[in-house]
């Protein structure tokens, strides 16, 4: 802040001794020393402009994460607002035939598995029973093979 303040004050004395100068000088002169003072306040205006480009750029990287974050948080909060609703939905009662149909499905479902466990149940009885009489046939063909031997 400071060092706007002695710039303007050096712009300001700028023009008061240019608006003092006296015919006695050229005019040639007079538009050199202008364009100096002026050329001198453009460079310095050029110097200042490059720490506030470096932090105009800076800013701008991070209002690109602040959008990234912006959208991503409308994106999850229209989600639970919709998980939300369909709850609220459900309580006050208008989702009642899904939720029937969904109870069905569900039933049927334990009754499958309650079947299916019947089943494996007679499947490894029968895996025995055929083991078993695997075996006793095998037992039966040794005593006919001893007996033919014998014979």
């Amino acid at each position: 802040m400071k060092n706007y303040a002695s710039n303007i004050a050096k712009v300001s004395h700028s023009t008061t001794l240019f608006a003092t100068w006296t015919g006695k000088r050229s005019a040639d002169t007079d538009k050199t020393q202008t364009s100096d003072v002026l050329l001198k306040h453009v460079e310095r205006v050029i110097v200042h402009a490059g720490p506030i480009y470096e932090f105009l750029d800076e800013l701008e990287g991070c209002l690109g994460q602040f959008q990234k974050l912006v959208l991503f948080e409308d994106s999850s909060t229209s989600l639970a607002k919709t998980d939300v609703l369909a709850e609220l939905w459900t309580k006050v009662g208008g989702n009642k035939r899904q939720l029937q149909d969904l109870d069905r499905q569900l039933a049927l479902l334990k009754e499958l598995e309650n079947y299916r466990g019947k089943v494996l149940v007679s499947v490894t009885a029968s895996i025995e029973l055929t083991t078993t009489v695997v075996h006793q046939l095998e037992g039966m063909r040794e005593y006919l093979q001893v007996q033919v031997a014998l014979d």
